[in-house]
């Protein structure tokens, strides 16, 4: 029987450090909204103590308030309310903003499928501490659809959108330079 070779035990390495080195980060337990599984545990007891917080699936209670204040932003967008959109805002978030024209700037530009949704779903949900996020599926009016995970923190007043990951609309690709026209021969 012939020893295995070198680049293949160099391989299995290799596999074997991306996969401790994705548990290690907490990557490994996270997978995208549009899976069946957008949210998974993964508890490994060595982690060090300033590792990512263990999230566990959120309890009905947890996933309907979270829902609400997302369900509750969303229509605000929609009837152009935006006073009472920033309310749904953690107090972290409301700081990233000026002023309301600020936002909605912000907004039009990067979400505007949140802005003019057609339908809205919720996926699993997932809690740690105070923390909550919601994989989120929105259908525009144009029939696009997006997927989004919703990070929420629970503050007085309820949960209150920290966060979204995803959805954004990308930025459009650069231009090539015009050139100007020859100017005509003169005769």
């Amino acid at each position: 029987m012939n020893p295995p070779s070198n680049s293949r035990v160099l391989a299995k390495f290799a596999v074997a450090g991306v996969v401790l080195l994705l548990g290690a980060l907490g990557l490994s337990g996270f997978f995208a909204p549009s899976s069946d599984a957008a949210f998974e545990t993964v508890s490994d007891p060595t982690l060090a103590q300033n590792a990512p917080p263990q999230w566990k699936t959120a309890t009905p209670a947890q996933r309907s308030a979270g829902g609400a204040a997302i369900r509750a932003q969303l229509d605000a967008f929609k009837k152009g309310q935006w006073d009472k959109a920033i309310s749904f805002q953690s107090a972290t978030l409301k700081r990233n903003f000026t002023s309301t024209a600020a936002f909605r700037a912000m907004m039009e530009r990067t979400y505007p499928q949140f802005i003019r949704f057609k339908t809205v779903s919720f996926g699993p949900a997932r809690a740690t501490g105070p923390y909550l996020q919601i994989a989120v599926k929105l259908t525009g009016n144009d029939g696009t659809t997006t997927d989004a995970i919703y990070t929420l923190v629970k503050e007085k007043a309820g949960y209150r959108i920290d966060g979204v990951s995803g959805g954004a609309v990308p930025p459009p690709a650069p231009r090539a330079p015009v050139r100007p026209e020859k100017p005509a021969d003169f005769v």
